[in-house]
């Protein structure tokens, strides 16, 4: 009994650990974000790619330690008969499990940075798209001066050829 209450709470705080580790990424992601931000505002897309590549190494690294939490979850599913869904953190947490009130305060810290990264990225996307109609208008305005000016700027020397023969 002892060994599996020692076994409980090293899986739980190992997942802990992990959740701790994806918050930290998170924060990484968000203060990223909040460049890119700053990068578009700026027009400085130059260095929006770095940062593009930036975010996508961390997302890479919040992917391995996902596939490190659905491990160590599907444990606990089986040792506390719950399903291993979006719901799992949430039930688990009904369970008298140690660090319930650390998991808990991490699981709302998670979701609430979640959801302000989600924000700012749709706020970038929106950004860019209204960047990138501006520049498309600026565009079409420039080829419709271009077909303007070549109109009224035809070469003398083609229409001589036309006009002039020298065999008569």
């Amino acid at each position: 009994m002892l060994k599996d209450k020692l076994n409980l709470e090293e899986e739980i705080s190992n997942l802990l650990d992990r959740y701790n580790s994806c918050y930290d990424n998170y924060k990484r992601l968000l203060n990223l974000t909040q460049k890119q931000n700053e990068r578009i505002v700026d027009e400085d897309y130059i260095n929006l790619e770095e940062i593009t590549d930036q975010k996508q190494k961390i997302i890479t690294k919040i992917e391995q330690i996902q596939k490190k939490i659905n491990t160590l979850r599907k444990k606990l599913s089986d040792e506390f008969d719950l399903v291993n869904n979006e719901e799992f953190i949430h039930n688990l947490l009904k369970e008298d499990i140690p660090y319930k009130s650390e998991m808990k305060q991490l699981r709302d810290e998670i979701v609430e940075l979640i959801a302000k990264l989600q924000k700012l990225d749709k706020d970038n996307q929106e950004l860019l798209q209204e960047k990138k109609d501006k520049l498309q208008q600026e565009l079409n305005k420039l080829k419709q001066g271009k077909k303007v000016y070549n109109s009224y700027n035809i070469k003398n020397n083609n229409r001589e050829g036309k006009f002039f023969d020298n065999k008569g």
